[in-house]
């Protein structure tokens, strides 16, 4: 089992206070009742999204409470919307489903009115690790859909990314969002939409892509993101995941 240290040393960038607006209050969709880890009223909320090719469904836990209890998380799938906790610190601890048996547990701070998406996803040494990204939003605009996406491919140098015949990103590499915060906050496009996404990618000195069709929502938010292995021909493969964040 491994035991990763947050990149958070204490209060999330001064950035993400903007997410406020849309978060607060009943806007907030969490899956279970916050009062479980002792709060009152959700103040911070967490979307976990399970993104590591070919491990097996997974129970999520905080201070070994339970944060998944209607399902476990599969590839690719996510907690209905973000968990409501209180503001603390929490050690979060990632289980194969029904064995208790910790696959990577992180100890990290949730502040006060900040929102975070944290995956687990593959590395090239076949461990699993946890990175916790903050959610930065800077539009309310109902019309609109809001997206980013998060590169969780360890063997692939850089990528491009497209929205149909549009290239949105240039030079994406592995958790460049973790170095760039601006990667971390959410782009607009027009809502009410069916987009296919594709990525491009030089590996071994072939180019290859991979692509799935996304529908986005106005006025909804959605992280877009690659995961798996560039060559791989089995469950690992490298696709594309959508988590909606709210």
């Amino acid at each position: 089992m491994m035991m990763q240290k947050t990149r958070w040393g204490g209060a999330l960038l001064a950035a993400a206070a903007c997410s406020l607006v849309l978060f607060e209050g009943s806007c907030l969709k969490s899956e279970y009742n916050p009062n479980n880890l002792g709060g009152n009223t959700p103040m911070a909320g967490v979307l976990f999204v399970h993104a590591a090719a070919g491990l097996p469904p997974l129970d999520l836990y905080g201070n070994n409470t339970l944060l998944n209890p209607s399902d476990p998380l599969i590839f690719k799938g996510s907690t209905n919307g973000y968990v409501g906790l209180t503001p603390d610190y929490y050690t979060f601890k990632w289980d194969s489903t029904g064995t208790q048996k910790t696959i990577v547990s992180v100890y990290e701070s949730i502040p006060v009115n900040d929102f975070f998406t944290q995956f687990i996803y593959d590395s090239t040494d076949g461990a699993h690790r946890l990175v916790t990204i903050p959610d930065i939003v800077i539009n309310t605009n109902l019309v609109l859909a809001n997206f980013r996406f998060i590169d969780l491919v360890p063997n692939v140098a850089r990528m491009q990314v497209y929205f149909g015949n549009t290239e949105i990103f240039t030079d994406r590499s592995f958790l460049d969002c973790s170095l760039n915060y601006t990667l971390d906050t959410f782009m607009t496009i027009q809502g009410g939409t069916n987009y296919p996404v594709t990525i491009r990618y030089v590996y071994q000195g072939d180019s290859l892509s991979a692509q799935s069709t996304f529908y986005l929502n106005g006025g909804d938010l959605y992280t877009i993101f690659a995961s798996g292995f560039a060559g791989a021909t089995d469950s690992t493969r490298l696709s594309l995941g959508m988590a909606q964040n709210y």
